[in-house]
């Protein structure tokens, strides 16, 4: 059955005409949580809470550690694989799969198969076939290990000082160590500083602990969303339009994220902020028209030379998982919500949706989720067809196509489908989620304090205790100087407005009444910046009769504001920068500034007077003039 079912998988993906290559499923990365509910390419495996590693499905090639290689064998019960588990990652590829495993000791072992060197045993194992290498019993890789995510060819740990390690299939430049083309066959430090690490099908992303994130590997259909940037270009020998661009070393792609998934196949990575949205962006080839049958039409356009708008798939979400094809597309993504209600999208061929009322709705898009339960802490999505996931309580509940791997969920409804070679048969599906009652899975501990995490500031998920102006904006806060733009984010890097650092400054002069008339014909009493614009229309800060609330803040005009709110002082010196006329307006402000370490320019000799400000910057010059 599961050979048909797999046949029908190809039949259906040529019918769209889509490309199916072996596959490969990285686990989401969750910031101090280990994984113990995981899938393969048609198998599932869990810890439980004696940390036991179980497993069952598709065991063929040894992937449960006991079946002879080469030997196709299936289990529909849960097999015990190895005890003092605490981690689990499978690449889950169709032809090559293998397995990470982290022991209750932190110790990384893996099995399976090795022919790229995914194992990061030195190329060790058995000749399979005269085409791969193949490990049969788990090896020990490295110590210290708290995460570990496993590509089609290439993984990557995180160890518990930080630091992220890489081995297998450069190509592309996967793997981070500024190889293209060979096999990494022992872990390469890549880089310091990591909470989370995902492996795709080509390409590798990490967040960082202060909230960036970090790509490398193929960046053809708009992979990083960076304006199709790349520092090495793979030249084809013999068909020029196959030539592709990567990044063979890692180069920062965003701020203020909180985790990234790297999606199986050819997709982009769903991305996590810091605030709880789920994002991600375009594909190169979603921006290409098709025709109802899939014919392109018109030509192809020229890849994007600037970042993309991010597409927003949700808010107030943990984590989220995948299945093969686009976020934007078919098949299935499942995410968890802060509340622990789960959804899902895609697919519903084998009722994946879990759905009882959409047994016959063929696929749904990100734009009209389904509520599956409530009460989630993880979820899996096992292949083309089925879905599982765990409760608090760590009871795992199952859907989808169950024939294969229901462990004892019988299924509800019978969906007929047809084999590659045209002939009729039914795949046992369950529509709702049922109880999986033979075992129960560990539920991970989410304050395990050896993976690194993003420490905010303030209660504001974009301000991290790194930033350079986290005590300015602490500060600021406190002094009610000002509050944020909501009551979870401060906005840093966000151009300050003159209305805003008027009102900030106001603010932290004890916000005095004004008492002249309002001299301005774009400033009404409901403004939130009235009072502050009329106090700095007294105090000779602005003048006319027009305000402009919303015009930049210029780091001249910044240091304008600060030096006659401070009673214009005379400086001992002059600016000595060379953008800084003598005879400027604004010179003597500068010099100021200069003197009270406020400021000491933006290096080489200059002050940038015209360059606008953000709300970190004048909340950080504030600080030094009037906090410390």
């Amino acid at each position: 059955m599961k050979k048909r079912l797999f046949s029908l998988v190809l039949v259906l993906a040529l019918c769209m005409g889509l490309c199916v290559p072996a596959l490969a499923y990285g686990d989401s990365g969750i910031a101090k949580q280990a994984s113990t509910l995981t899938c393969g390419y048609n198998c599932v495996a869990v810890i439980d809470n004696n940390n036991t590693l179980w497993m069952w499905g598709d065991g063929g090639d040894g992937i449960f550690g006991g079946t002879p290689v080469g030997e196709d064998s299936f289990y529909t019960t849960p097999q015990k694989v190895m005890d003092n588990v605490s981690s689990v990652s499978i690449s889950n590829s169709s032809t090559t799969p293998y397995i990470a495993v982290i022991k209750t000791d932190g110790s990384l072992w893996t099995w399976g198969h090795n022919g790229n060197g995914q194992l990061g045993n030195g190329g060790k194992g058995k000749d399979f076939n005269g085409w791969s290498i193949f490990q049969e019993t788990p090896l020990k890789i490295m110590d210290d290990v708290t995460a570990v995510s496993c590509g089609i060819s290439h993984a990557a740990a995180i160890k518990t000082d930080g630091s992220l390690w890489a081995w297998g299939n450069t190509s592309y430049g996967r793997v981070g160590n500024g190889c293209e083309d060979g096999l990494q066959t022992t872990p390469v430090k890549i880089m310091d500083g990591v909470a989370v690490a995902s492996c795709g099908k080509d390409y590798t992303a990490a967040v960082k602990t202060d909230g960036t994130l970090w790509m490398w590997g193929n960046t053809s259909l708009n992979r990083f969303n960076n304006g199709s940037k790349s520092n090495y270009v793979h030249q084809h020998e013999y068909v020029p339009e196959r030539s592709y661009s990567c990044q063979t070393v890692p180069v920062k792609v965003l701020d203020s994220v909180a985790s990234v998934y790297c999606g199986i196949d050819i997709e982009n990575p769903f991305v996590l902020q810091t605030d709880g949205t789920l994002v991600t962006w375009p594909q190169y080839t979603e921006m290409i028209p098709y025709s109802e049958n899939g014919v392109p039409m018109g030509e192809r356009p020229a890849p994007p030379q600037e970042p993309l708008p991010l597409q927003v798939i949700a808010q107030d979400v943990i984590s989220v998982t995948d299945g093969p094809d686009y976020p934007l597309s078919t098949n299935n993504v499942a995410y968890i919500k802060k509340d622990g209600s789960l959804w899902i999208y895609g697919e519903n061929r084998f009722c994946q949706l879990g759905d009882p009322e959409k047994v016959n709705v063929s696929y749904t898009t990100y734009k009209n989720p389904t509520k599956v339960m409530d009460n989630a802490v993880s979820v899996a999505v096992c292949g083309f067809n089925a879905v599982i996931a765990m409760k608090p309580d760590g009871s795992l509940w199952m859907w989808g196509a169950v024939d294969n791997i229901g462990n004892g969920v019988a299924g509800n409804y019978d969906r007929s489908m047809r084999d590659s070679t045209g002939s009729l048969f039914s795949v046992k599906c369950q529509s709702i989620p049922l109880r999986v009652t033979n075992i129960t899975a560990k539920v991970s501990n989410a304050n395990n304090s050896s993976i690194p995490s993003i420490s905010t500031v303030g209660g504001f998920v974009d301000i991290k205790s790194s930033d350079y102006f986290a005590d300015a904006v602490l500060w600021a806060v406190e002094r009610s100087i000002t509050s944020g733009t909501s009551k979870t984010t401060f906005s840093p890097n966000a151009t300050c407005s003159k209305a805003q650092i008027l009102t900030f400054l106001w603010h932290a002069n004890g916000s005095p009444e004004p008492t002249a008339a309002n001299p301005f014909t774009d400033v009404k009493t409901a403004d939130y910046f009235y009072k502050a614009a009329l106090w700095a229309a007294e105090k000779g800060l602005v003048s006319g009769s027009t305000f402009g609330a919303n015009t930049d803040c210029t780091r001249a005009i910044t240091m304008e504001y600060m030096w006659k709110a401070a009673g214009s002082p005379a400086p001992a010196g002059k600016a000595d920068f060379d953008d800084v006329p003598a005879n400027a307006d604004y010179a003597q402000a500068v010099a100021w500034a200069v003197e009270k370490n406020i400021t000491s320019g933006t290096g080489d000799g200059n002050f940038s007077p015209a360059a606008t400000c953000t709300r970190g910057q004048i909340v950080t010059f504030l600080y030094r003039a009037m906090g410390k």
